[in-house]
């Protein structure tokens, strides 16, 4: 158990991490069910596989657009509502909510317990999500590992590469 302020920051910030890392994996997996309803006669092919194309909607508007593509039952919906409202409470107000957190004792006990359950609600979402793209991509005879996202230029995001 974290006692002292810097284990209780560590624990915090290794923990959000984690969760928003799950977070990022959710909406992954949702642009890529979109790509692949929307343009599985256009996606970007090349020699590497098929291009995850690169969205700038919101994990919410991707969900509303995801919902719009087929019948989602009511625990589906509800899952996922679930994952985005504990992922939005997570990027946008986890710390600020909980600044007593790093030394308080009781106050920390208190939030790890609310993020290790809002963990679990975002994991509940990326578990549908790949359940619906497994299916998608076995209906469809596309082989998983072809599907790719672009990754970062490492020149671009430090400057230089040795």
């Amino acid at each position: 158990m974290a006692t002292t302020e810097k284990e209780r920051r560590d624990y915090l910030y290794r923990y959000v991490g984690e969760a928003l890392h799950l977070a990022q994996g959710l909406e992954l997996q949702i642009r890529t069910l979109i790509g692949i309803v929307n343009n599985h006669f256009h996606a970007e092919i090349d020699v590497e596989g098929l291009i995850v194309p690169e969205r700038r909607e919101t994990l919410g508007q991707l969900m509303r657009q995801l919902r719009s593509l087929g019948k989602i039952d009511e625990n589906g919906k509800q899952i996922l509502e679930d994952a985005l409202e504990k992922r939005n409470y997570i990027a946008h107000y986890f710390f600020n909510k909980n600044a007593y957190a790093f030394s308080v004792d009781e106050v920390f006990k208190n939030t790890k317990i609310t993020l290790d359950a809002d963990t679990k609600a975002i994991a509940a979402g990326v578990a549908i999500t790949l359940g619906w793209l497994e299916a998608l991509c076995e209906s469809l005879k596309i082989e998983k590992s072809n599907i790719l996202v672009k990754q970062s230029d490492p020149e671009s995001v430090t400057g230089d590469v040795d």
